[in-house]
């Protein structure tokens, strides 16, 4: 079984600097966890992509498919990236991969589709496959460990994101999911956004002050996430749950917000309720999956209990049909040596099932 951890919140997918996590999900058959996709992407390009959406919490996002359209077709680096709980042959991942493209791609298309899952192997358990995205719109490559195939079609580049983002909505969870964190890393509230010259931005609300108040350059040069959540160490940008941390310095203040947030204007107060909305449905999200993880262990805990006892009693069953004959003689122990076959009959096929049964097992104990 894989170690379920969350992903990086950085990936390094050369060329170009780290990519951002935008989000994650996890992909189920019959409730047991195949694999965990996290969606990355360069942020500051995102931002520039996706710049009508700025202000939206997850919640609106989600409800709008022409921003998953956008999101989609936005011409900058992405990267898929899929954490394999099981093992898996190269001829049950193509497959589910090309069934899911050829639908999505002209017949034109097609042979770059077959070209490109072909090289796809056999995937262990707990191993990762990235799909990388180029900022040209056309190239796609799978990765794992090294480059697999590149493949340049803008077809098969856009229709490889819309198995996870298209209106045919296949796997709506994992939908939602990969874009939960997009209000907070790609539009992170104006003081964690350099200007393009270097210096403060203006606060989204109005126009930028030519002659500042004595103290304020000071106050825009800490606004950071680190100082206004009260964090004493971490990076200055955002990291998760600072909202939240903003929110109850805000009420241990008595409601006056910190020296970090001081100078904004009413927009940035609306926007920054707006990000509190979406951290905490984050949260919210984020306990949920927990939830969901450690109910899954369990299920696989009591299975393995199960097979153990099954093994046991099976084993007990045959050394005491097995004296029984000794002792007693084969006609006087033959109502032993029938109970003793029932309880093998039972255990034995359990024990040799293998993961098979121990998938069909845990999905039916969820």
């Amino acid at each position: 079984m894989a170690d379920d951890s969350a992903p990086p919140q950085e990936l390094d997918c050369a060329p170009g600097s780290a990519l951002q996590l935008l989000g994650d999900g996890v992909r189920k058959i019959m409730g047991v966890l195949v694999y965990r996709i996290a969606l990355y992407a360069d942020a500051e390009e995102a931002r520039r992509t996706l710049a009508a959406w700025d202000g939206h919490p997850h919640g609106s996002l989600c409800a709008r498919q022409d921003f998953f359209d956008q999101l989609a077709a936005g011409r900058y680096r992405k990267c898929l990236r899929l954490h394999f709980a099981w093992g898996l042959g190269a001829a049950r991942v193509q497959s589910g991969f090309g069934e899911a493209l050829l639908r999505r791609v002209p017949e034109a298309s097609a042979a770059h589709a077959r070209a490109l899952v072909a090289s796809v192997p056999d995937v262990p358990a707990n191993s990762v496959l990235l799909i990388r995205f180029a900022g040209d719109g056309e190239h796609v490559e799978p990765l794992a460990g090294q480059c697999l195939n590149s493949v340049a079609s803008h077809e098969l580049w856009s229709a490889f994101q819309r198995i996870y983002f298209d209106e045919q909505e296949d796997l709506p969870a994992i939908k939602r999911s990969l874009v939960r964190r997009v209000p907070q890393v790609v539009f992170p509230p104006p003081h964690d956004v350099p200007a393009a010259n270097g210096t403060a931005p203006e606060g989204r609300g109005g126009l930028a002050d030519s002659s500042p108040r004595p103290g304020q350059a000071e106050l825009r040069q800490r606004r950071t996430w680190r100082d206004s959540s009260g964090r004493a160490e971490g990076k200055a940008g955002y990291k998760f749950g600072d909202v939240t941390r903003t929110l109850l310095q805000k009420t241990r203040t008595g409601g006056q917000a910190p020296a970090a947030a001081a100078g904004t204007g009413g927009n940035d107060t609306r926007s920054e309720h707006q990000h509190a909305i979406a951290d905490l449905s984050a949260q919210v999200e984020g306990l949920q999956k927990d939830r969901e993880e450690a109910a899954q262990r369990a299920s696989q805990e009591r299975l393995a209990v199960l097979r153990s006892g099954a093994l046991a009693g099976a084993s007990t069953a045959l050394f005491a049909a097995s004296a029984a004959v000794e002792v007693l003689g084969p006609t006087r122990a033959r109502p032993l040596l029938l109970l003793s076959a029932l309880v093998a009959a039972v255990g034995l096929p359990l024990t040799r099932a293998g993961p098979r049964v121990a998938e069909l097992a845990a999905s039916a104990s969820a």
